[in-house]
């Protein structure tokens, strides 16, 4: 496969304006819509464990990217403490490659 495109520096400024919290739900969501383009949409009633669980199954190979991501996204969302920035480049990773495995989905 070709490499992903570089980030535009419009992208770039934008993700280094937001918190750490809101730049990991930005992760997750980025996911959700590549997914949906790839034909593995989430069901309106999904929780995000029950689409991981989905995901997972559809993915096998990336199935520790889509715990990882799942697990930082409910704790951004729903955690009792502020995300961390160290948590927030700890979701980059799984969201980077689960960008790149669902690619060629879409």
């Amino acid at each position: 496969p070709e490499p992903p495109p570089a980030p535009t520096a419009r992208r770039l400024a934008f993700l280094g304006r937001l918190s750490p919290a809101e730049l990991v739900r930005y992760f997750y969501a980025s996911t959700l819509r590549r997914a949906e383009r790839g034909g593995l949409g989430r069901r309106p009633a999904d929780t995000p464990y029950e689409y991981g669980a989905r995901l997972r199954e559809r993915l096998p190979d990336a199935a520790e990217d889509v715990d990882r991501l799942t697990e930082a996204y409910l704790a951004a969302a729903y955690g009792p403490r502020p995300t961390t920035p160290e948590e927030a480049r700890a979701a980059r990773g799984p969201w980077e490659r689960l960008r790149r495995r669902l690619r060629g989905r879409a």
